[in-house]
């Protein structure tokens, strides 16, 4: 009985896997790149050829992410960029296999549990997260298995119950910054989710118990930033750091500049927009009003990422409702775990409103003006149109065989449209021989990117050498321009032997 039950989980699994590589296939197919998995390859592409340090590894942003990346484009074979949508398959699949298995005990046929699956996996919310790049995907199956800790809590009431729960919130910090919005919003549902029981011993101890582990997360942290960047909140106000949000480039996004620094109306417009792509929730929730568990569980966990939604939009730091109501369809799955199972006509009631949040949920995202989120939109439809500054860069790169300096954040999509650092002298590596001018008459060229670009608050070279993109520099001449990037040569400067 119990290598049958395997078997049928291994079976599971695999189709889940084939049925998100198909999604996945579809998006690569149409040249989709996730800006995160662009970012991240950059990075690992320029440890693999440079000196490695630990502060520039993941001190200022969530490091499982990246750790899993690099682990396994090290294995020999898939030292490849797609390696990273290759990872979020398996997530994917891992979520929707485990989601799968509980369905089983509550009864469901395999009919009625393909029928789910399909509108489900469907839903614009899910493939966004499980097809938009790992930190996405994990953070899904974070927040899913967090979901899953808070109805087991429920249903058992017992200690290993919010020891999961404790586990889920503080590994939910180390891969994604969402999780402090996310623990901020649940603050005050605890003590309407926790059992009765617990509640009348202590409440002190079921808040210190759940949020022990994320505190200590959250202190280790600072003191990393501490002792690598002599800043204890290096992390949230650094360009491009862990908290720091998108409120450098606020101006850029349509949402911030609607609903940025708004609670009321961004909050009220989260929970619409959650309504219209998750419908069959706030149904289900209606339908089993009775039930004392729902009624008090349910809510919370809708509210959730619409709290987090209005505390991320008013500190500026997400660039569209979707980057976290997403994550709504995991309250979905694991609010279908908490009722009795569905039947006859409540069953089909729950699959049409399904289809119709998948309509709500594909308006929603066509319509956002997020770069991140319509070029993942139109990759379902047509060809994407990549940055081709980034591309002719690195093509003239790679044709000129000079040792140039650039920056690895600013020219991460050059870094990973090149695909190797060959040739390439990066500030991380030479923070401190910067400063020496012998060195700098060593490095052929100079990459620098237009001040004016957003990009530009996180240019070392820019900063070290103000004025170089529109005055140049003595000894060097101007060999390329595209208006975003300039490179000036040095005068007797002569290629490398190939």
């Amino acid at each position: 009985m119990q290598k049958r039950k395997s078997h049928r989980v291994s079976e599971f699994f695999i189709l889940a896997t084939a049925l998100f590589s198909i999604a996945m296939v579809v998006l690569l197919a149409h040249h989709y790149q996730s800006e995160y998995s662009l970012r991240m390859w950059a990075k690992i592409l320029s440890f693999s050829s440079n000196e490695f340090r630990l502060e520039d590894s993941g001190i200022l942003f969530p490091y499982i992410p990246f750790y899993l990346f690099w682990s396994a484009a090290s294995i020999p074979g898939l030292n490849s960029i797609y390696v990273s949508y290759g990872l979020s398959v398996l997530v994917a699949a891992g979520v929707f296999t485990h989601w799968n298995s509980f369905l089983v005990k509550k009864g469901y046929r395999i009919k009625e549990r393909l029928f789910i699956y399909c509108l489900v996996i469907s839903h614009p919310f899910v493939l966004w997260g499980m097809t938009s790049g790992i930190n996405n995907a994990l953070t899904f199956a974070i927040f899913y298995l967090f979901c899953f800790g808070i109805i087991r809590l429920v249903l058992l009431g017992d200690l290993h119950s919010i020891l999961f729960l404790t586990a889920s919130l503080a590994t939910f910090f180390l891969i994604d910054d969402r999780s402090m919005y996310v623990a901020i919003a649940m603050f005050p549902f605890i003590p309407l989710v926790a059992p009765e029981r617990m509640l009348k011993e202590s409440l002190s101890s079921v808040y210190i118990i759940l949020l022990t582990p994320l505190v200590f997360a959250y202190l280790s942290w600072m003191y990393l930033n501490w002792m690598f960047h002599n800043d204890l909140f290096m992390f949230m106000h650094a360009p491009d750091a862990m908290f720091n949000g998108v409120w450098q480039n606020s101006d850029i996004y349509p949402w911030l500049n609607q609903w940025g620094g708004d609670w009321v109306a961004s909050a009220v417009y989260s929970l619409w927009l959650s309504i219209l792509a998750v419908p069959a929730v706030v149904w289900m929730i209606w339908r089993n009003r009775k039930h004392y568990r729902v009624l008090h569980t349910g809510p919370k966990m809708f509210l959730i990422p619409v709290f987090s939604t209005m505390i991320g939009t008013v500190g500026f730091a997400i660039y569209d409702a979707v980057n976290v109501i997403y994550l709504q369809m995991a309250v979905l799955m694991t609010t279908v775990l908490l009722l009795p199972r569905l039947k006859d006509k409540s069953l089909n009631t729950f699959l049409i409103l399904l289809a119709v949040g998948n309509l709500g949920g594909w308006w929603i995202m066509h319509r956002s003006d997020a770069p991140q989120i319509s070029s993942w939109a139109s990759a379902w439809i047509h060809q994407s149109t990549s940055d081709k500054s980034e591309q002719d860069l690195s093509e003239f790169l790679n044709k000129n065989k000079y040792t140039t300096l650039i920056d690895e954040r600013a020219g991460y999509k050059v870094i990973a449209d090149k695909n190797n650092v060959e040739g390439l002298v990066l500030p991380f590596t030479i923070e401190i021989k910067m400063l020496d001018k012998y060195f700098i008459d060593k490095i052929d060229q100079i990459a620098i990117i237009n001040p004016s670009n957003r990009l530009n608050v996180v240019d070392a070279i820019g900063k070290r050498y103000e004025g170089l993109y529109w005055g140049g520099m003595e000894g060097y001449h101007l060999v390329y321009d595209d208006l975003k990037w300039r490179v000036y040569r040095r005068d007797d400067s002569k290629p490398a032997k190939s």
